[in-house]
């Protein structure tokens, strides 16, 4: 495949790379506390590292998500996601996370199903 075509299609090394996070609660939050802490979340961890996410779920069954890297770069790197893996640690709401490998967004399905 000719590198252009790779780019518009984002294969080989045009490859968007995400990482699935899962979460789980160390008890059912009200819907004012889980929207507190999403929202903190999406400003502290996600839009303050120049990141996106995608995803949900609910204090009772869990959290999950994609976190992307913004159009201008390809993958999430590694400072990024020990940034947020430490705001998450320090959250007394999460009794767990994990983060998945790397793995390609626009050609694969999430890792965590």
């Amino acid at each position: 495949m000719k590198k252009r075509l790779r780019k518009k299609l984002h294969r080989g090394e045009f490859a968007i790379q995400g990482i699935s996070l899962r979460a789980s609660f160390t008890h059912d939050l009200t819907t004012t506390e889980f929207d507190a802490f999403v929202d903190d979340f999406i400003e502290q961890a996600i839009e303050a590292r120049g990141l996106s996410f995608g995803g949900g779920g609910d204090p009772a069954t869990g959290w999950n998500g994609v976190i992307e890297p913004k159009a201008e770069r390809s993958r999430v790197e590694q400072d990024d996601l020990e940034w947020v893996g430490l705001w998450l640690g320090g959250r007394g709401e999460l009794r767990a996370f994990e983060f998945s490998e790397p793995w390609d967004i626009s050609n694969q399905s999430n890792p965590f199903g």
